[in-house]
């Protein structure tokens, strides 16, 4: 195993938040092996692999390209583009699924965020229309659109500053409608 993949390994493990003991617990592999796999000592196998890309939320082939580009401006596209709600609610999860599945596999963090992005949109959708629906009747609808507008683009922004500051993305509430 290269030192690249290992050092990638990692980044992404800090970035998500994970001690080793964490991801040695999620992934199921003793706490050995996650430093030696880290360390660069040991290559992890396929099994290995697809553990650890799953608990790092990523995929196997992103863990072991490291070469692959490393610039924030695809993930940061991404998120950014779901700003496309202020023009027309499902704008918000449309383009960022397509650009999503346009660039998945050029870009490292992308396939997470990417998805993370579409799950949050299209859960902000339906609460959004479900509660306009259900508070439009007894109460004042437009305050209901300012707050649920307002808090989309606050996460939208404050993801963006954690794709920038390397921090793990906080898409909530979010329902997983895109899965690996």
């Amino acid at each position: 195993m290269s030192k690249d993949t290992s050092s990638r390994i990692k980044e992404l493990r800090i970035r998500k938040g994970f001690s080793q003991e964490g991801l040695a617990e999620g992934t199921g592999l003793n706490l050995r092996t996650i430093q030696r796999i880290e360390n660069g000592e040991t290559a992890p196998l396929g099994n290995s692999v697809r553990r650890i890309a799953d608990v790092l939320g990523t995929s196997p082939e992103e863990l072991m390209n490291p070469e692959r580009d490393a610039d924030d401006s695809l993930p940061t596209a991404v998120n950014l583009s779901a700003l496309a709600f202020l023009l027309f609610p499902m704008l918000g999860a449309i383009l960022p699924y397509i650009l999503f599945r346009a660039t998945n596999s050029r870009a490292n963090g992308l396939d997470q965020i990417g998805r993370d992005v579409v799950n949050f949109q299209i859960t902000w959708i339906l609460i959004y229309y479900i509660g306009l629906f259900a508070i439009s009747a007894f109460m004042f609808p437009m305050l209901y659109v300012i707050l649920m507008y307002g808090v989309n683009i606050i996460l939208i922004l404050l993801n963006t500053l954690f794709i920038h500051t390397k921090k793990k993305t906080w898409y909530y509430p979010r329902i997983s409608f895109l899965i690996g």
